[in-house]
């Protein structure tokens, strides 16, 4: 989910979201484990016009992420989380039906950290944009 603000008319705003960025499950026999990922970001972002319809943009912000790590063994179960903050960079394009409805596609990368461990996860995403 996202939202965001032009602050002026011309290039630059701000954006908000909330990310899930799913779970990576392991099983062998009784052991299993799953891996996930969530949080908030707030990112400011510069946008061009390549021409009425095609434009571009990059970000680059902050983001809140919650790093969760399950394990299980028969009916013995564990489970630990991470929070930490961590930056986030992203880059898209979008393309104008007219001045209000957009479809935007963009990649998105930060750091997502798990108890011992930590690394970055990229994520493709496309999607419907509204300007009101």
């Amino acid at each position: 989910m996202l939202g965001g603000y032009n602050i002026d008319n011309t290039n630059w705003g701000v954006e908000a979201s909330y990310f899930n960025l799913g779970k990576v499950t392991v099983s062998d026999g009784a052991l299993k484990g799953e891996i996930k990922g969530s949080g908030v970001d707030l990112s400011g972002v510069y946008r061009a016009s390549f021409n009425n319809q095609w434009g571009g943009f990059a970000k680059l912000g902050i983001a809140y992420v919650k790093g969760e790590v399950e394990a299980s063994l028969g009916s013995a179960h564990a489970s630990q989380s991470t929070n930490s903050t961590q930056a986030v960079v992203g880059a898209g394009v979008t393309y104008a039906f007219d001045k209000n409805i957009s479809v935007r596609a963009e990649v998105e990368s930060r750091k997502v950290e798990v108890p011992n461990s930590s690394g970055n996860v990229t994520n493709f995403n496309i999607g419907l944009q509204f300007a009101f």
